[in-house]
């Protein structure tokens, strides 16, 4: 897959520099910088499947919340990468702090009322950007 999306990115001649990639597979992440090191990438920190494994994996990733932050922050570390796409639940002021003083950028996922934007980039949590799916509505 990193490979396709290689050649798909060389091959449209869209400006690297625009683009950022995102995956939650660090062995994805690793590839791209490797054979495009000039694009900017980022971890999507989060559980896939259905709703109902999302909660648990929630509840689990809140009960261990200070082993979770050292966990992101040595990930984010050792694989060089400098943006964390965050599902907001988790984005505690506590954890975009650490972050951004190891010059990590935080993007929350996914932001669709006015009161979480408000929340997320208004009210101190400095968030660096927000995922939204209707982006339109704001």
């Amino acid at each position: 897959m990193p490979k396709y999306l290689i050649k798909k990115i060389i091959n449209s001649h869209y400006p690297i520099n625009k683009l950022l990639i995102t995956s939650n597979y660090l062995e994805v992440i690793n590839i791209i910088k490797q054979e495009l090191p000039e694009i900017r990438v980022g971890w999507v920190f989060h559980s896939t499947g259905n709703e109902l494994k999302q909660l648990f994996w929630f509840l689990l990733v809140k009960s261990l919340e200070p082993l979770l932050q050292s966990y992101i922050l040595k990930k984010m570390l050792v694989h060089r990468i400098n943006i964390l796409i965050l599902y907001y639940k988790l984005a505690t002021k506590e954890l975009i702090n650490k972050l951004h003083k190891s010059d990590i950028k935080v993007y929350v996922w996914t932001i669709d009322s006015k009161k979480k934007i408000n929340k997320y980039q208004m009210n101190g949590n400095g968030v660096d950007g927000i995922i939204s799916n209707y982006p339109n509505k704001f």
